[in-house]
């Protein structure tokens, strides 16, 4: 991961916000879990569309139900 990824760091988790900085930072990874995961996936399908740059979500702390793995 020490090359060609953008990541960006909240200290406090808004999922509207993360979708703002996501975009506008070009974040290409997003760590977390899937309570989280599906915050962003509630966002993307709200604005029809993913933060451009992401490419890959990274899980942990509970395995990730398929629902939330079917692209959008």
């Amino acid at each position: 991961m020490h090359r060609g990824v953008a990541i960006g760091v909240m200290t406090r988790w808004d999922q509207a916000a993360a979708w703002d900085d996501m975009q506008q930072r070009g974040v290409t990874v997003m760590v977390g879990n899937p309570l989280l995961f599906t915050d962003v996936l509630n966002e993307c399908r709200k604005r029809a569309a993913k933060p451009a740059a992401l490419r890959v979500l990274l899980s942990g702390g509970a395995p990730v139900p398929p629902d939330i793995k079917r692209p959008l």
